[in-house]
């Protein structure tokens, strides 16, 4: 194909005939995105006083929409455009969303039908002048009626002509600036005009406006096919073919038996693991075992048909993932999972039959109502909303990754418990605990032989230590870092559905402090992580924190504070490292970086360099975050469920390691469910129950020792 035909092709845009049905959701994505920068283009008028100008360009966003989507997208993103305007500025930029919309589905026809600029003039003055008159007509009677609204309205264009005009100036002045005075001449004039032209308009509004916006409508109708045209070119240069979106069909016959013979699996082109040997059979429950990294969670995406595909041999191409009677999967980031705003709307998900929400959830040990934002649950009370949702599907095949890793030893029993009375279903579940029941087949994979990695001995971390890990200034003059004193907390506070979470809290943390927070799920302990962290204002209480303190909180839901696409960019981001060619260093800059160096070696991640984020596994991830939080030696790191994910060898080394960071000089709050866990030096053991701290380590009261060295 020919370079002007592409650009042709690219013009009218690439959408297929017209169809019929609900909008998918790729349109749905793309029509609230729409009206989002509707919504702000519109907004930005107003501050500047140049709506006008921010409609046209509304407009360019919206023609774009119409070429690509079908007209139902348009519509609905002009309508919440316009329904989100009028609450926040009234009727006037109501109008504007909605001629934004006209004017814009006029130009994505033209781009999208390749149509030249006599037809796009005629079909806009057809459709969208009438419009953009109807729109100032219907406030003429009132205009003519209400002299204290004829002058508002006269004013408003008064304020356009000059907002207009001071923009042209201040670009004038910058040409001025480097000599070409004669555009700042030219531009001052245009802007003298647009003035001139707007107390013309007030003294003969009646008869002119129309006529004006007849002017208007053709500048507009030429400028969005320009403009729209082009950024239609630069998309489908730099986009890929859309996915279809469908979902596959419902499976004729059981997803299993499933096998694999001598395959070696990869995550993004790169092995994970060992050659793999494995044959899953109707009715038996399989439990995965090995370490972090060995490819767990890429066992059971190829399981799925997620990836790896024709690596797995099974009786049909169809997996039926997510279809009643298929098979359905459960990763280790429930957040990622639970669709619905709500727990009834999550369970409800694509499914309508009826159904008790009460018994459902009683099925995973949970009891909420069934209007609970989803927003508000912790990372426990998701995993199980999680579980139940793929139960509520009746899977022929189950396939857990981690689904008690953030959950108490209590309810870590129960979902087992849950899992073995499934007779009818095939179940693969990976986990890092010994929790595998008599009638379990245990499977243990390792990792394969490049991903090979040696544990840190304490020799070797102890000379690390004495060469390493240093205390960034932090200008911190009090022993006690932090204090809480009477807090309380609740969801929606002052509302009748508040939900109290803490009350009653008092907390003392020191330097030199390893605080362990332990609770059921649910009990709150992410809200007072949160609020420890500086991250939640309590409804209640004072939280007296020192002077320089300076504090982080490591997320349970750790793939969320990830934001770089390597480790390598990550682990100096979130240490705090300056890469740019402007960096001065200085003495911090210094310290972090050698500290970004002790902490990689501390905690294993020299394997990781150059790998992309996504490529790790859930526990691979966690240490990333937590070398580059102690890299950047803050006063205070907040570990939130740091465990979840970790196989026993990490644990073990996590546990050493934040002695390191500790005598450091960075005192440590970690938050766990995980009750047989516990590393040396520990000061203060506490227990979050019913909303209350309480002290539960032999020997150690509530209040912490004031000494302030380790």
């Amino acid at each position: 194909m020919s370079r002007s035909k592409t650009a042709k092709n690219a013009t009218q845009g690439t959408l297929p005939g017209p169809r019929k049905g609900p909008l998918d959701a790729a349109e749905m994505a793309d029509a609230a995105l729409t009206a989002a920068m509707i919504v702000a283009l519109l907004a930005a008028g107003r501050v500047l006083a140049a709506g006008s100008m921010m409609q046209v360009v509304a407009s360019f966003v919206v023609a774009v929409l119409a070429a690509r989507r079908r007209t139902r997208a348009v519509v609905m993103a002009s309508t919440a455009a316009a329904c989100i305007a009028l609450i926040l500025g009234g009727l006037g930029p109501v109008s504007q969303a909605a001629l934004a919309g006209v004017f814009g589905w006029c130009g994505g026809q033209s781009l999208r039908r390749g149509w030249g600029r006599i037809r796009t003039v005629a079909f806009t003055l057809l459709v969208a002048w009438p419009a953009m008159v109807a729109s100032v007509l219907l406030f003429f009677p009132a205009i003519a009626i209400n002299r204290k609204l004829r002058e508002l309205v006269f004013e408003n264009v008064e304020n356009q002509a000059d907002g207009m005009a001071n923009i042209l100036g201040g670009i004038g002045s910058l040409f001025d600036a480097v000599g070409l005075g004669i555009v700042d001449r030219a531009l001052g004039s245009v802007g003298n005009r647009l003035q001139n032209l707007a107390d013309f308009l007030i003294d003969n509004w009646l008869l002119l406006i129309p006529a004006t916006e007849l002017v208007y409508s053709v500048i507009y109708a030429l400028l969005i096919r320009a403009v729209g045209g082009g950024i239609l070119r630069r998309l489908e240069r730099s986009l890929v073919d859309p996915l279809e979106l469908d979902v596959q069909p419902a499976p004729e016959g059981p997803p299993v038996p499933l096998a694999l013979n001598d395959v070696v699996l990869e995550r993004n082109g790169v092995p994970v693991t060992a050659p793999l040997t494995l044959d899953v059979q109707a009715g038996e429950h399989l439990v995965i075992e090995g370490p972090n990294g060995a490819g767990k969670s890429t066992l059971l995406d190829a399981l799925a048909g997620l990836d790896n595909l024709g690596s797995v041999e099974r009786p049909s191409d169809v997996v039926g993932l997510g279809h009643v009677g298929g098979t359905a999967r459960v990763g280790q980031r429930p957040e990622a999972q639970v669709i619905g705003t709500t727990v009834g709307e999550d369970l409800a998900w694509g499914l309508d039959d009826d159904f008790d929400v009460t018994e459902t959830l009683a099925g995973v040990g949970l009891e909420l109502p069934e209007d609970r934002p989803s927003s508000e649950l912790s990372g426990g009370e998701l995993q199980r909303l999680a579980l139940a949702s793929a139960l509520r599907r009746k899977p022929k095949l189950l396939l857990a990754d981690e689904v008690t890793s953030m959950l108490d030893p209590r309810e870590q029993a129960r979902i087992i418990d849950r899992l073995e009375a499934l007779d009818d279903a095939t179940i693969v579940r990976t986990t890092h605990r010994d929790d595998a029941v008599a009638s379990d087949r245990r499977i243990v994979i390792r990792r394969a032989s490049h991903n090979a990695v040696q544990a840190v001995d304490a020799e070797a971390a102890a000379s690390m230590h004495q060469a390493g890990l240093q205390t960034i200034r932090t200008n911190v003059g009090e022993n006690r870092l932090i204090r809480l004193r009477d807090v309380a907390y609740s969801h929606a506070a002052g509302k009748p559905w508040a939900l109290p979470v803490l009350h009653d809290v008092d907390l003392s943390i020191h330097r030199y402090e390893l605080v362990i927070i332990e609770g059921r799920n649910g009990s709150g302990k992410t809200t007072l992580a949160r609020i420890l962290a500086g991250l939640e204002t309590p409804t209640s209480g004072e939280v007296d924190r020192a002077s320089g303190v300076r504090r982080a909180l490591a997320h349970q839901h750790v793939r969320l504070q990830l934001l770089r696409a390597t480790v390598d960019e990550e682990l100096t981001s979130l240490a705090g490292v300056r890469t740019d060619r402007e960096s001065t260093g200085g003495a911090d800059q210094q310290a972090r970086t050698e500290n970004l160096e002790t902490a990689i070696k501390l905690f294993e991640l020299e394997r990781l360099s150059g790998r992309r984020i996504d490529e790790l596994s859930g526990g691979e991830q966690r240490r990333v975050l937590l070398a580059g939080l102690v890299s950047r030696g803050v006063s205070l790191l907040v570990l939130d469920e740091p465990l979840a994910g970790l196989d026993a060898e990490g644990r073990a080394d996590l546990a050493r390691t934040l002695d390191y960071v500790r005598l450091a000089g960075t005192s440590i709050v970690v938050v766990s469910h995980d009750v047989d866990w516990t590393p040396s030096h520990v000061s203060q053991h506490l227990q979050l129950e019913d909303g209350r701290l309480r002290s539960i380590a032999p020997g150690i009261s509530g209040t912490p020792r004031t000494g302030g060295t380790p």
